[in-house]
């Protein structure tokens, strides 16, 4: 239950609510006071509506569109000028190299091995609908990436807080999962990116907080 009685509090849910954009609509206005932003995370796929991800990400963004308290994020952000801060939100999804510079084999490990490939559906770029891919989610990973460096070059004196699903370092692994082998589909290598664009980064995976590190001067939660 994330209830917060003080109006002033800004919540980030940084995604896997649910399953379904309707039920992440109702518990977060039914289990929250606080105004906030969300990303869908992976388990979007993770029902019975048969519809594709963008579909399903669509109908998130117009729901989140009616309310007053929360906004929907995908690759999207929020400026407050007068704290001079941004906030960023996506899912990022991963570049499928946290083993090996070829992504061809994260791409093949994580189709064997995660569900969102086996609930998900997909729209090609002629409108074709099939199971879901890795490549499609690469090309997300990349969007979002260049989505936050425009975002870091508008806003160079603002700090920026980046909400994402997956995780932007192999540090963000909790140790007890650090073995296994499909890791490469929740987190990437992206120290060079974080201390090359030098700001505050705010990371949770799914609802429980992740380690605390540092990466240059960017703060990772």
């Amino acid at each position: 239950e994330l209830m917060d009685n003080d109006k002033n509090v800004i919540t980030l849910v940084a995604g896997d609510v649910s399953g379904d954009p309707e039920i992440d609509y109702k518990w977060l206005h039914e289990n929250t006071n606080s105004s906030g932003f969300l990303v869908s995370g992976n388990h979007i796929v993770y029902n019975d509506k048969d519809k594709t991800i963008q579909d399903l990400q669509q109908e998130e963004r117009d729901l989140f569109a009616k309310s007053d308290r929360w906004q929907y994020m995908e690759k999207d952000y929020k400026v407050f000028d007068n704290e001079k801060i941004v906030i960023f939100g996506s899912t990022l999804w991963t570049d499928f190299e946290l083993t090996s510079k070829d992504p061809t084999w994260g791409m093949l490990m994580a189709k064997q091995s995660t569900n969102d490939f086996r609930w998900g559906l997909m729209k090609d770029e002629n409108g074709v609908v099939s199971g879901l891919r890795p490549q499609w989610c690469l090309e997300e990973h990349k969007k979002t990436l260049e989505a936050l460096d425009n975002v870091c070059k508008e806003y160079p004196d603002y700090s920026i807080v980046v909400l994402t699903h997956h995780c932007p370092s192999a540090n963000s692994i909790p140790q007890e999962y650090s073995h296994y082998g499909n890791n490469c589909a929740y987190a990437s290598h992206l120290e060079e990116f974080i201390t090359d664009h030098n700001e505050t980064i705010n990371r949770k995976r799914g609802k429980v907080m992740i380690l605390v590190m540092d990466i240059g001067n960017t703060n990772i939660k």
